[in-house]
């Protein structure tokens, strides 16, 4: 998918593509559209640094289904 920011409303925005995708990926993040690790992919950083990120702006973290089953997955992994 491609969003194209008309010229006089980018003009406004200072931000760089990087820093609205974040802004972006912590809106749906918050909105609870992405899980924590979709929002991270979606803004191009590990989740780690997304969490961090979110703890800095003291946004409460929400643990989804799709987390759990990540997170099964690695512990499975680590268990064989």
């Amino acid at each position: 998918m491609l969003l194209e920011i008309p010229d006089h409303i980018a003009k406004h925005i200072s931000l760089d593509e990087k820093g609205l995708a974040l802004e972006f990926a912590i809106f749906l993040y918050e909105q609870e559209i992405l899980s924590m690790r979709a929002a991270a992919d979606f803004a191009r950083i590990s989740w780690v640094e997304f969490e961090q990120i979110l703890a800095k702006r003291d946004i409460t973290l929400h643990y989804s289904e799709e987390d759990l089953d990540e997170d099964m997955r690695k512990l499975e992994k680590l268990g064989k």
